[in-house]
């Protein structure tokens, strides 16, 4: 038996991989209001998604690939359970094309063979199936990130003028997909700008470059800025900032106090794990390791601080596109200490945090899954009656507004629509994306 499981020990682990990713890309997410939000603003052409995107807080090109993916395998016209399947698949694609790019940085820097069953490993991390099938832009956040680490690397080595436009143009992709994407992208450019003397002026016009290829957005999202710090939806909850890109999803079951515990015990974790074997690592791979933290963790500060400062503005899965880079990173590091230090308390203690988040994970996923038996019966009911209006003010939020999207030619009405219209940045946004929803 263990002769076998050693033959097809790489099977067996993308069997496992893809295991673990079933549950999460075949469900509808009724607790997700930002799902439903992407699946409506697809129901639009490009010109409206970005006059309506200029209404919300975020640039549009996520939407704008999204919608040409979309177009491309003629999901547009597809039902919508298979939208929802085709969205979380996109997201899913972009995770694994991350890894690719992710794994050619760890073999470039290690000088050794990495196997993409190694890097399959991540999945068993915290968050990562979670936000790498959600249907938003966090996956193509990370894919653009890991692709500007990879430029910025061969730049440092070769200084070919290809890879400095490269990270440039990776760069300025991350910024247009997302806010505190811009932010990260920004820091690594400006990073190794201080750090390095021989490439600074590169990097300098790298910088500008990067800055001129926003411009087009720039006044839109001083708006959109402007927008935020007078209302936002994000609460203002301490222990929340600080399930940082841990145990985020934890609190709906266990209370945010204990899923903070469970965060920074496991950031601890890494922390101890770096402590204890990254200086038997060469130069390089500390160089940029210790870059992706620091661009990781100031990026968490800053947003703490604005948070404090302006309003509650952060979220866990704000920072995907650096975290998850970040724990690829310590796959090299969590397998030393592992395979080296026999320190069993150690060994099992992180092993047993790893499989708590694995265990949550799947029982999040598969109760998620067992759900949507119930809610594809309720929404054929619903498809079924000769009623055209139904009022919702008995389901909760995310339910009806889900509802009405999967149920488009009904109409649903609420004595509350400005509470459920608050989802969005605005009312007009709002109206635009759920056009079946009336007040009552």
């Amino acid at each position: 038996m263990g002769k076998i499981i050693k033959q097809h020990k790489k099977a067996i682990i993308y069997f496992l991989g893809l295991l673990l990713f079933v549950p999460w890309i075949f469900t509808l997410n009724l607790g997700n209001f930002d799902d439903t939000f992407t699946l409506r603003m697809l129901q639009h052409s490009i010109p409206q998604i970005i006059r309506l995107d200029a209404l919300d807080v975020h640039p549009p090109i996520y939407y704008i690939i999204l919608k040409l993916f979309f177009n491309i395998t003629f999901i547009n016209h597809a039902s919508p359970f298979i939208q929802i399947i085709a969205g979380r698949l996109f997201s899913t694609i972009t995770f694994i094309a991350t890894l690719v790019v992710m794994r050619k940085v760890l073999i470039n820097l290690l000088n050794r063979h990495i196997s993409f069953a190694f890097m399959l490993s991540v999945c068993l991390l915290p968050t990562i199936l979670q936000y790498s099938t959600d249907i938003r832009m966090y996956s193509l956040s990370a894919l653009f990130i890991a692709c500007e680490l990879n430029s910025i690397i061969n730049f440092n080595r070769n200084h070919q003028t290809k890879d400095i436009i490269l990270a440039t143009l990776f760069a300025a992709l991350g910024a247009w997909t997302h806010y505190f994407t811009a932010i990260i992208a920004g820091l690594m450019l400006l990073y190794n700008f201080i750090m390095n003397k021989k490439g600074r002026v590169s990097y300098l016009i790298s910088g500008i470059c990067f800055f001129i290829l926003f411009t087009p957005w720039l006044k839109v999202s001083m708006n959109q800025m402007a927008s935020v710090n007078h209302s936002y939806w994000i609460k203002n909850q301490l222990a929340e900032y600080l399930n940082v890109f841990c145990y985020s999803r934890l609190s709906g079951i266990l209370g945010n106090k204990l899923a903070c515990y469970f965060s920074l015990l496991f950031i601890g974790c890494l922390f101890y794990t770096a402590f204890k074997t990254l200086k038997t690592f060469n130069q390089e791979f500390r160089k940029y390791y210790m870059m992706v933290s620091v661009i990781l963790f100031g990026t968490i500060i800053l947003g703490f601080i604005l948070s404090i400062l302006i309003r509650p503005i952060f979220q866990a899965r704000y920072v995907y596109g650096i975290s998850m880079i970040y724990f690829v990173m310590n796959l090299p590091l969590i397998q030393k200490l592992l395979t080296t230090y026999s320190n069993s308390i150690i060994k099992w203690g992180f092993l047993g945090m790893v499989s708590i988040g694995v265990l949550f994970n799947l029982a999040l996923g598969a109760f998620n899954s067992i759900k949507n038996v119930r809610i594809v019966q309720s929404v054929t009911q619903l498809e079924k009656s000769s009623v055209t209006q139904i009022n919702c003010d008995h389901e909760l939020r995310p339910v009806a507004l889900m509802n009405s999207y999967l149920v488009k030619d009904k109409t649903f009405t609420t004595k509350h629509y400005d509470e459920l219209s608050d989802t969005c940045q605005s009312k007009v946004l709002f109206k635009n994306i759920y056009p079946n929803i009336k007040d009552e």
